[in-house]
């Protein structure tokens, strides 16, 4: 059996309900997770009850509520990895995850001649 720290994880995906993969973004600058406004009937309600969020301008981003989502990350030999989040619902293009969050669980971000990738 391999370390914690011996795996190592691909770009984490999302699973819609119609078992489709979609891209997510890692975002360095967040404090908290974001997923578009339509993933309000995915995963399971939050813990949240309301957030105020800015974008970097300072302006405000409307929130239309939270869900507690199921994520899927690949590691280099083809195994699955769940991670379940909370995210605000906002009016974003696809799934941001806030990378401090995982940095602070033990999370460090690596690179290699194939690209960026998580290590536990």
């Amino acid at each position: 059996m391999r370390s914690q720290s011996e795996i190592e994880h691909r770009v984490c995906m999302i699973r819609d309900e119609a078992t489709s993969l979609v891209a997510m973004t890692l975002d360095s600058g967040a404090d908290i997770s974001v997923a578009p406004a339509h993933y309000g009937e995915v995963g399971e309600p939050g813990l949240h009850r309301h957030v105020r969020m800015v974008d970097a301008q300072g302006q405000d981003i409307a929130t239309t509520g939270n869900r507690k989502l199921r994520l899927s990350a690949e590691t280099r030999d083809g195994k699955n990895v769940q991670f379940v989040e909370n995210f605000a619902l906002g009016n974003v293009s696809h799934p941001l995850m806030c990378m401090g969050k995982l940095l602070r669980q033990g999370w460090t971000l690596q690179k290699d001649g194939c690209g960026l990738f998580l290590r536990a």
